[in-house]
C-alpha cells in the first residue's frame, strides 16, 4: 500500500484518518496508535532520524504519567495521551474468551478505608419506608 503525501511537515493523526478512509479493509484490525507510531516512523526517515530516535520520541511524548493533569493539557498532547491509554487497555484486557476470565471477580484492596459519609443509612432510613 503506498503511502502518499508523506512530508517532513505531514499532520501524522490527518494521514493515518486518509489512510483508514482509503485502505479500510486492510487497517480494520491496525489501531489508529500503531498506524500513528508506524507512519511516525517514516516520517522520521524521511527527515533522516534514526529509528531509536524517533522511538524514543514516541515513547516520551505518548508516556501516560499518572501525576500529569491532563485537565491543563492541549488538545494534541491529550489526543496523543488517550491514544496511548486506549493502547494499553487493549492489550490488558481480558474478554470472556481469555482462558484467565474470571465472571464476576471479587477483588480486596489493601490500604485502610475512608468513611465518606454520604452513604450513611441513618440519614435516610425512612426514605423507603
Amino acid at each position: 500500500m503506498p503511502v502518499r503525501d508523506l512530508h517532513p511537515t505531514t499532520d501524522i493523526p490527518q494521514l493515518a484518518q486518509q489512510l483508514k478512509a482509503s485502505h479500510g479493509k486492510y487497517l480494520e484490525v491496525m489501531t489508529q496508535f500503531k498506524l500513528e507510531k508506524l507512519l511516525t516512523l517514516l516520517q522520521g526517515h524521511v527527515k533522516g532520524y534514526s529509528q531509536e530516535a524517533v522511538l524514543a520520541r514516541w515513547d516520551m511524548e505518548h508516556a501516560v504519567d499518572p501525576d500529569q493533569d491532563l485537565n491543563k493539557a492541549d488538545d494534541e498532547t491529550l489526543r496523543a495521551k488517550k491514544l496511548a491509554m486506549d493502547e494499553l487497555f487493549e492489550k490488558t484486557r481480558i474478554t470472556p474468551d481469555h482462558p484467565d476470565y474470571v465472571y464476576n471477580k471479587e477483588v480486596e484492596f489493601d490500604g485502610a478505608k475512608v468513611d465518606c459519609g454520604w452513604d450513611d443509612e441513618d440519614e435516610d432510613s425512612d426514605f423507603f419506608s
